[in-house]
């Protein structure tokens, strides 16, 4: 190494900004955890002397008409003398959600009943506000109440999950211009308890999944459940509009001998309602994450449909380990791509990559419980 000094994002977006001859008003944003180390060489910033000193000497000038924000999760590893320079604003969960509901009703629902040509396109939104304001806050409630999850989940993730599986469903061969709410309700049910207790397991001698289902089939009666099995068991048949167990959607693969076993998958009702889940998202556009211990078959389930893409859908497999680190995260995400318009990269020609990241947990965590390869 030669020691010599090189600009980091903030050292050269700061000089960029001071540099420019007009005062209009200029944000920096910082998103992402905070780090003792460089939020200390800030200090000088966010006081009275807006200077940014680099260890090349250089002196930047933080300008009057220049603001800094930073958006982060806690302040864990920031001192007294980081907190009191800054004014600090809490933005809580709240009811951000219903925010995000009405925005997703005008956004999807609308021109889902417009392209089913309803005779009055804002029905549908309608009913499915009415079920969101009935089912919602008490199962967010309850969630917060009684579960714990395999994987920490926020009220935000609830809902995104709920709504991108009732985009999924929200077809004109499920649900037509003559449905009837009490059809969207079943949908809605569907949606609900995999959004909810989708990622519920037995923790700490708690089988949580059992418990959500007792509580589910207790508390919403309006929709009828068949009683054998649990919640999950189940899916929404369109043809015939009722649940039905989803070992129906189960089909038979025959072996040929000339492949080795280990490239045969043999589905079952379980891995029947992932792929379900998988094939839904992955039409949508939408990202998915499969969480659960070492040889349950995740790899092997995302691996068995990614084989059965269309020529125009790319993929590309990146394997964590514990010595990934961002750069070569970079490298490799970045390898199948080809350069477009200005600084727009995508995929060769009209195609559509789509990337698996498997062992995602694996990144070494730094000092600060930071892992850059999973926040890239």
């Amino acid at each position: 190494a030669t020691r010599e000094w090189k600009d980091g994002l903030l050292s050269f977006n700061m000089r960029e900004l001071a540099n420019m001859p007009d005062d209009n008003p200029k944000w920096i944003m910082l998103d992402g955890d905070l780090d003792a180390n460089w939020i200390e060489s800030m200090n000088s910033v966010m006081d009275d002397n807006r200077l940014l000193t680099l260890p090349s000497n250089e002196r930047i000038r933080l300008l009057p008409h220049m603001k800094l924000i930073f958006e982060i999760r806690d302040l864990k590893f920031a001192t007294p003398a980081t907190a009191t320079r800054a004014g600090i604003l809490y933005i809580s969960e709240g009811h951000q959600w219903h925010n995000m509901v009405a925005s997703w009703i005008q956004k999807v629902v609308k021109p889902y009943a417009e392209k089913t040509k309803w005779k009055d396109v804002n029905q549908p939104g309608k009913w499915l506000q009415e079920m969101f304001d009935k089912y919602v806050p008490p199962t967010i409630f309850e969630m917060k109440k009684s579960y714990s999850h395999i994987t920490p989940l926020a009220t935000m993730n609830f809902i995104t999950t709920l709504t991108n599986i009732l985009e999924g469903c929200l077809k004109p061969e499920n649900l037509s211009n003559k449905a009837d709410q009490a059809m969207f309700e079943m949908y809605f049910v569907f949606a609900l308890i995999w959004a909810f207790g989708g990622a519920l397991c037995e923790k700490d001698g708690i089988n949580y999944r059992r418990n959500f289902d007792k509580w589910f089939k207790q508390t919403w009666t309006s929709v009828k459940i068949p009683g054998k099995g649990t919640v999950y068991d189940y899916f929404v048949n369109p043809k015939t509009q009722k649940f039905q167990p989803w070992a129906e959607l189960v089909t038979d693969i025959e072996y040929d001998g000339t492949k080795p076993m280990s490239t045969v998958f043999v589905p079952t009702a379980e891995t029947s309602s992932l792929r379900f889940f998988l094939d839904l998202m992955v039409d949508l556009r939408k990202p998915i994450m499969f969480v659960g211990g070492a040889g349950v078959g995740k790899t092997q389930l995302v691996k068995g449909k990614l084989g059965t893409l269309p020529e125009e859908i790319m993929s590309l497999s990146i394997s964590f380990n514990y010595f990934t680190d961002v750069i070569s995260f970079q490298k490799v995400l970045e390898s199948p791509l080809e350069k477009k318009a200005g600084v727009n990269y995508g995929p060769p020609g009209t195609k559509t990559l789509i990337y698996f990241v498997d062992d995602l947990n694996m990144p070494q965590r730094e000092k600060y419980f930071a892992q850059p390869p999973i926040e890239l």
